[in-house]
């Protein structure tokens, strides 16, 4: 008892439900969206004996009982559709009424600063198009709402978050995560129903704070309470602790999958980022219920920037580990960032482009649309043969951007040594031909490998391609 009247207090300090009787999360507020055509469990709780639920929805009005001051109702969702809905927590002494109640699919957004980083901007970091997105959002008022979870750290997962349901409007966008926020309109534009963002991010921290400590430490092999007890780490980077204040208590919200954007903070452990995001989506896919990995987990590739170590290959050396993860996440998608990075500025002003290029990812996985060649380009086979290189890709069925001379391929011979190649591109081909004077017996061809690197080959759609590095068999 004493526990629960220890979570009754902290609760008490998440709303602003003062002198009611009736005590629910956060979560479950005015604006919120439900997962359509799912089982939603709605807990929260009670002074008085039992309750009245009256979803609009179901004909009869649910009489739950209130059990040590607690209660839960399993409610069963709707269709999408645009309709706004009011439902009711009744008791003999008080009343609940959540207001503008919308059915359709929730998305959890999660990463760093990337994904963090509001429409307006960071100081003297600009989001590109944010004015002019904020001046449409009206339009998206009953199709894209979001949930900003508050920061919060925890050495135990916690019962429930703090935040508010807000809709698209002028007033309310400029606060919302960029990349989310571009991510949910291009699915609304696409899919014309309701988009529910539960957005909870935190800049600069590494992925171990998004996974279980348990997991960590058991699978993993981290010594957690050293970690975890080291005056000299950020809570950034310990583990667990954005987990359990910001994850854990999201389990039971229903949802239809994850964008993820995070990595810049674990450029020192590229050999590890596989294994560990491959582990994180399962044990939140597990979490939210979906054992058979049908909730589609889209992460987006660190951008180029120019990074300090002295090769500097940081950058296509983790998104090649990024890569890697596809082979082990069922049901994922990466969506390409190679041409929108910036040189000097670590968080790229267009996410516009990286919401709707996520977007078109999160079609293909969970609405089954596939848009031919609606994605970044790789290399399906790379000959070698009289000095020069023929690279072959995906998602160019159609060839390339008419865009010469192709810049951003290097070539290597046996003494490891690259230098700028020449690139042309093959009439009718999904083929790049790469070759360098200098260079008169290759046996490495990459592309775009550096932390900034100056290239331009894109698909007939726009698309880029990711940077590799491939080397002769």
């Amino acid at each position: 008892m004493k526990r629960l009247a220890l979570i009754i207090v902290t609760l008490l300090g998440f709303y602003s439900l003062s002198g009611a009787k009736i005590i629910l999360s956060p979560l479950y507020g005015d604006g919120m969206v439900l997962q359509q055509q799912s089982e939603t469990i709605i807990a929260g709780y009670a002074s008085g004996k039992e309750l009245t639920v009256t979803i609009p929805w179901v004909e009869t009005p649910f009489i739950v009982p209130v059990k040590n001051g607690k209660f839960e109702v399993a409610i069963n969702t709707p269709v999408a559709s645009r309709q706004s809905y009011s439902m009711t927590f009744k008791d003999k002494d008080s009343e609940v009424v959540l207001k503008d109640v919308l059915v359709g699919d929730v998305w959890i957004c999660s990463g760093q600063s990337n994904m963090e980083m509001t429409m307006k901007g960071y100081n003297g970091q600009p989001i590109k198009h944010s004015v002019e997105m904020a001046m449409q959002s009206a339009k998206y008022s009953d199709l894209v709402h979001m949930f900003t979870v508050g920061r919060c750290v925890a050495e135990k997962p916690r019962p429930t978050v703090r935040g508010t349901w807000r809709k698209s409007s002028p007033e309310n966008v400029m606060t919302m995560s960029a990349t989310a926020y571009c991510f949910a309109v291009a699915l609304a534009d696409a899919l014309q129903i309701p988009i529910g963002i539960i957005s909870a991010s935190r800049s600069s921290s590494k992925i171990e704070v998004w996974m279980p400590q348990d997991l960590l430490k058991e699978k993993h092999g981290y010594d957690v309470e050293k970690i975890n007890s080291d005056a000299n780490i950020r809570d950034i980077s310990k583990c667990g602790l954005y987990y359990n204040g910001m994850i854990a208590p999201l389990f039971n919200y229903k949802a239809k999958g994850f964008l993820w954007y995070q990595g810049e903070s674990n450029r020192d452990n590229p050999e590890k980022y596989p294994e560990l995001l491959a582990s994180m989506v399962n044990h939140w896919r597990t979490s939210w219920g979906d054992t058979e990995n049908r909730m589609p987990f889209v992460y987006v590739q660190i951008a180029p920037y120019r990074y300090t170590d002295k090769r500097g290959l940081e950058v296509p050396v983790f998104v090649e580990a990024q890569s890697k993860a596809l082979e082990i996440i069922p049901n994922s998608a990466m969506t390409v960032t190679t041409d929108i990075g910036e040189m000097n500025c670590i968080h790229p002003s267009d996410k516009k482009t990286v919401g709707q290029r996520a977007a078109i990812e999160a079609m293909r996985l969970a609405y089954g649309v596939d848009i031919t060649n609606a994605s970044g380009m790789r290399p399906i086979e790379c000959v070698f043969a009289e000095g020069k290189v023929d690279v072959s890709f995906s998602n160019a069925s159609y060839g390339f951007m008419p865009v010469e001379p192709v810049y951003g391929f290097e070539l290597a011979g046996a003494d490891g040594v690259f230098y700028a190649a020449d690139a042309v591109i093959v009439k009718n081909k999904p083929v790049v031909t790469v070759s360098s004077l200098k260079v008169t017996d290759p046996v490495t061809v990459r592309y775009a490998y550096r932390n900034y690197p100056g290239c331009n080959l894109v698909n007939t759609l726009g698309f880029p391609a990711y940077p590799f590095s491939r080397s002769k068999e």
